[in-house]
């Protein structure tokens, strides 16, 4: 069974503490917290999660000024994909590309990392020379013209710039959210999209990108240049703004969002397991992390393999996540502790989860479809319609009931909340 990497792009953004909030007319009030603002559209979060949009002209004069502060504070980050859009004034000389790396994350203030597993299997070396000078370019234009000449390419991947080989990158696909201008339009525009642009990459001929449209929303499964590309087409749909595509879709406690710093070299597996340990407790977690040897020795896997990671703060499960995957190793939450093991081994032991979709799954055929969407879109490889060990069902009035790994469940939240988000 292939192995395809799926993301969903997030935006990141620091919430304020939650306050009264008052309409224009002083009539109507909510107690909620601010989330963001895109464009004149504030996004506000109630204590119970639920998530409201309002025109900034709808609010008071004192929620307009409050809007406009925190807009201009640091306390609304910009995402990684605005960052990568931002001007960069980049020049090196024969520069070593870890130290290339190292550079750009410390002048960019970005969590940056290079994938030297996938170097190493390609016979790029971390230490290869970069001679490069910036000329107008965008942090993410002048990353694509660095990484060129030796076939490496970036992507925003567990909450930092991931930069990685061609071929890698070719597998680990991003999923994004167009509205369409014309939701009868979805069949053509597909046609469209999928003749015109990389047609080899596309499932109708082996590859593993996908589309499929769900009411006003076109959801694709693609590469990030291709993204770009089909952003374009400004004629047949529109991006989803990333802002509102934030949601937590993570099962792990909330001490997992803790943001850290952290830095190995050549580290044995078991002390970066103790120090993610540590860290996490400090923040919350009960439990311990532990080492599934009997799975790992039935691969021949040491657990004292070296992890090497020098990363700005991110979440503590997105540190958790790179070391997984520098290692091609994956975790599951055994009890309350989190025991890390081989991705065969977490397949035996998949997680059954109901998700209310009534928001998103109204009308007649809706549900038929929302389960089109997901298998289509998310680890297609993985269900049993096609052979794999994950399975979806309707269950009425409206809850999918799906069976899955922890990752695919996690994208398969995003995906979901995302769209009840956007209904």
């Amino acid at each position: 069974m292939r192995i395809i990497y799926f993301l969903i792009i997030l935006a990141i953004t620091i919430p304020a503490q939650g306050r009264k909030w008052i309409d224009v007319t002083g009539t109507y009030s909510v107690e909620a917290e601010f989330v963001n603002v895109v464009g004149d559209q504030v996004i506000l979060r109630k204590k119970d999660g639920q998530q409201l949009k309002l025109r900034l002209s709808q609010l008071s004069k004192i929620d307009q000024d409050y809007v406009r502060s925190q807009a201009k504070s640091k306390l609304v980050k910009r995402s990684l994909g605005q960052a990568m859009q931002a001007n960069s004034k980049l020049e090196f000389t024969q520069t070593p590309l870890r130290d290339v790396v190292a550079s750009i994350q410390s002048a960019h203030n970005l969590p940056v990392y290079l994938d030297a597993p996938s170097l190493d299997e390609f016979g790029v070396s971390s230490d290869t020379p970069v001679t490069f000078k910036s000329n107008g370019q965008t942090l993410g234009q002048s990353l694509d013209e660095i990484g060129k000449p030796i076939k490496l390419t970036w992507l925003i991947a567990h909450d930092v710039v991931y930069i990685t080989m061609l071929e890698k990158a070719d597998m680990m696909l991003q999923t994004r959210i167009y509205q369409l201008k014309d939701p009868m339009s979805a069949v053509q525009v597909q046609k469209h999209i999928t003749r015109q642009i990389k047609p080899h990459s596309w499932e109708a001929v082996a590859g593993p990108a996908a589309t499929a449209a769900h009411g006003k929303y076109l959801i694709v499964s693609q590469q990030r240049k291709v993204h770009e590309e089909i952003s374009q087409l400004k004629q047949d749909l529109t991006p989803i703004p990333e802002p509102l595509l934030k949601t937590k879709a993570s099962t792990l406690p909330r001490a997992f969002e803790q943001r850290v710093a952290l830095t190995f070299l050549d580290t044995p597996l078991r002390s970066v397991l103790k120090t993610l340990e540590e860290q996490t407790q400090k923040a919350g977690f009960k439990g311990k992390f532990r080492i599934d040897i009997k799975s790992l020795d039935e691969v021949g896997f040491p657990d004292d393999a070296p992890v090497t990671v020098n990363i700005k703060p991110i979440p503590l499960r997105s540190c958790l996540a790179l070391v997984m995957d520098q290692l091609t190793l994956t975790f599951i939450q055994d009890g309350n502790d989190i025991l890390v093991t081989t991705l065969a081994a977490a397949e035996d032991r998949p997680i059954t989860t109901s998700y209310d979709v009534s928001g998103i799954a109204l009308r007649p055929g809706t549900a038929d479809n929302l389960i089109r969407v997901v298998t289509q879109i998310i680890a297609p490889d993985t269900w049993d319609e096609v052979g794999g060990a994950g399975s979806i069902t309707f269950v009425a009035p409206s809850h999918l009931k799906i069976s899955q790994v922890r990752e695919v469940h996690e994208k398969i939240a995003r995906l979901l909340n995302t769209l009840q988000t956007l209904k």
